[in-house]
């Protein structure tokens, strides 16, 4: 019951305005280590998909720049349209886009 109580909003922002976060990203937890692809894409109202290659992500919409997964501690909050903070369970992952928007 308490979930209820706690539950986070989920803004269903338009397939439109979340194409401006799309794309290839790059990143990693910390400098010197090796970087990995996360690829961020719609996956409905409200919904953007995080797929690193072998485990996929669907996080809602909780304002215009944060994302979370429902039930779990991960979320995603961008800072620009070209990077983002993916936060696993308290683990921070920090990711910039390949080919930066104009």
């Amino acid at each position: 019951g308490l979930q209820y109580v706690f539950e986070r909003p989920f803004l269903k922002l338009s397939e439109q305005f979340l194409q401006r976060y799309t794309g290839e990203f790059w990143g990693g937890v910390v400098e010197g280590q090796p970087l990995f692809p996360v690829n961020v894409s719609v996956a409905g109202k409200g919904l953007l998909s995080f797929n690193d290659g072998q485990q996929s992500f669907q996080l809602q919409a909780e304002n215009e720049t944060s994302f979370y997964w429902k039930g779990a501690n991960i979320t995603a909050t961008f800072t620009g349209t070209d990077k983002f903070v993916f936060n696993s369970q308290g683990t921070l992952f920090y990711f910039q886009r390949v080919n930066p928007q104009q």
